[in-house]
C-alpha cells in the first residue's frame, strides 16, 4: 500500500528538480563565482544592480589590496550561496 504514496513522492522530487536547479539569482556564473556592478555598499556588505547581495567577513580578500568598494565598481566575487539566498564573498576582484 505504500507504493502510491513512494511514486507520488517520486513524480513531485522530479517536478520539483528543474526548478531549484534555476533558483540561484542573476548573476550567477558557476558553484562559486558572481559577476556585477555595485549598486550600494555599505561595510561588509553590498548589492549588484540585478538584486544580489553579497556579504564579507573578516579575512575577505580585496585585490588589488587596499580598495575601498563604491558604487558603480565591476567585481567578480568568489565565494558561496548561503541559505538566507546572499552570497558569502571569499574574494573580491575588481575588474
Amino acid at each position: 500500500m505504500k507504493a502510491p504514496f513512494v511514486r507520488t513522492a517520486a513524480a513531485l522530487a522530479l517536478i520539483a528538480l528543474p526548478t531549484a536547479a534555476f533558483a540561484q539569482p542573476l548573476g550567477f556564473k558557476g558553484p562559486h563565482q558572481v559577476d556585477g556592478r555595485i549598486s550600494w555598499a555599505q561595510p561588509y556588505h553590498f548589492g549588484f544592480f540585478d538584486g544580489v547581495q553579497v556579504v564579507e567577513h573578516d579575512g575577505t580578500v580585496i585585490n588589488p589590496t587596499g580598495a575601498t568598494l563604491t558604487r558603480g565598481m565591476a567585481v567578480r566575487v568568489l565565494g558561496f550561496w548561503r541559505p538566507d539566498g546572499r552570497f558569502e564573498a571569499n574574494e573580491i576582484d575588481l575588474r
